[in-house]
């Protein structure tokens, strides 16, 4: 199993429900969390991700959209229609 494998198996819990998506576009402090800026350019975010509270501050850490809800984290991935094992985001994380 590779380390991107093991990642994610054992911290990406699933695509956040829409739902939950719309309730918190409600909140301020999630909308301030989770739009980052590259040379004063949005960022466009296309999947919204739950994962595990030391992904998500490794996410934070490394400058990718993300924000603690009670007992997860949720991330912003800016990719979309790419398995997650090809993820470049998750593939620096595993591999350093």
């Amino acid at each position: 199993m590779s380390k991107v494998t093991k990642l994610i198996d054992n911290h990406v819990f699933c695509l956040a429900p829409q739902i939950l998506i719309e309730a918190l576009n409600s909140s301020d402090d999630f909308l301030s969390d989770m739009t980052i800026y590259v040379e004063s350019e949005e960022i466009e975010i296309f999947e919204f991700w739950l994962v595990s509270d030391s992904l998500g501050i490794e996410l934070s850490r490394i400058g990718e959209s993300s924000h603690q809800l009670d007992t997860c984290f949720i991330w912003g991935r800016q990719t979309s229609n790419l398995a997650l094992e090809l993820d470049p985001t998750l593939q620096k994380i595993a591999n350093k």
